[in-house]
């Protein structure tokens, strides 16, 4: 839908993807992390709809089987993942969703 919407409308549209966790989904978070890191990577969307089709089997290794799948640098996806700065964005990200009142 996106990508027809962008198609249609072109320059006169423009998509912002912000991070939002949901509370209670212990793998939320992680997975939000990784698509962050794919992102870095040149690869967001790729990423993000291989974890959409997936979601019965979030977890590590699902992450790392769709970073492979993609061909994602794998220690620079890695180390992304682990960083703290990261992990910060996306509760940034879930934080200024929650002050606007998104549940």
């Amino acid at each position: 839908m996106l990508a027809q919407i962008q198609k249609e409308y072109g320059n006169k549209v423009r998509h912002i993807y912000k991070d939002f966790p949901l509370p209670g989904q212990m793998q939320s978070e992680p997975a939000a992390i990784s698509a962050r890191c794919a992102a870095k990577l040149g690869k967001f969307w790729e990423y993000h709809d291989e974890l959409y089709n997936n979601q019965s089997s979030l977890g590590p290794a699902l992450f790392t089987q769709i970073a492979d799948k993609l061909k994602l640098p794998k220690d620079e996806w890695k180390k992304c993942t682990q960083d703290n700065q990261t992990r910060e964005v996306v509760r940034k990200d879930h934080g200024e969703g929650m002050s606007l009142g998104v549940t």
